[in-house]
């Protein structure tokens, strides 16, 4: 269920920005589907059999959505998958905390901070918040925290990101049904929706 939220919540986002800019609203339901798969990385995280794999399924779409999502968006920043990917090798590192490693995970966030990746820095917290605290209240805290310390660093919408992991904690509840789609529509709906919103872009000369 969490995945079909991610995505529809993506689409409404990316179609407001693309073709409906002044319509804040499709912008606000946007915010909700980034929280959401930063909890899903981790989830997978936690229960993939072979992280190689994981990782370079995550750099093989991030690389070949990259020029679509440039086109599309007229970005010059890395997408977010490739953020994505970044989160999960600090995941790896974090596991096994010695020195190397805190200062290998400390580089890759700095390299997120510098504004080169989509959500930068905000994503490691996010994923950190999903992997670590597990009681519902203190995941909406820590979410509501960073959203304050990002203030600054995002317009005001992101606040409402906060609405992602309401779902979530929904969800942790058993509030919502357990829907299963295939990972293979999941895995290949960013390059797939991106492409059939510049195709239209592109027919509708916007």
């Amino acid at each position: 269920m969490l995945e079909i939220i991610a995505m529809a919540t993506m689409l409404i986002d990316h179609m407001g920005a693309v073709f409906f800019p002044d319509i804040i609203f499709l912008r606000i339901i946007g915010r909700i589907s980034f929280p959401i798969y930063c909890f899903l990385l981790v989830r997978g995280f936690n229960h993939t059999r072979c992280f190689r794999k994981y990782l370079m399924r995550l750099i093989l779409l991030a690389l070949v959505s990259q020029p679509i999502y440039m086109r599309l968006f007229g970005e010059a920043r890395l997408n977010v998958i490739f953020t994505l990917a970044v989160c999960l090798m600090i995941l790896k590192l974090i596991e096994r905390p010695n020195i190397p490693h805190i200062i290998i995970s400390t580089f890759l966030t700095l390299t997120l901070a510098t504004g080169l990746f989509e959500y930068g820095s905000y994503a490691v917290l996010m994923v950190l918040i999903y992997k670590f605290v597990k009681k519902p209240s203190m995941i909406l805290l820590s979410h509501f925290a960073v959203n304050l310390v990002h203030f600054f660093f995002f317009s005001w919408i992101q606040q409402l990101s906060i609405l992602g992991s309401i779902i979530i904690v929904w969800y942790l509840q058993g509030l919502f049904p357990e829907i299963k789609i295939s990972r293979f529509s999941y895995r290949a709906f960013y390059p797939v929706h991106i492409l059939f919103l510049l195709a239209i872009k592109i027919m509708a000369n916007v």
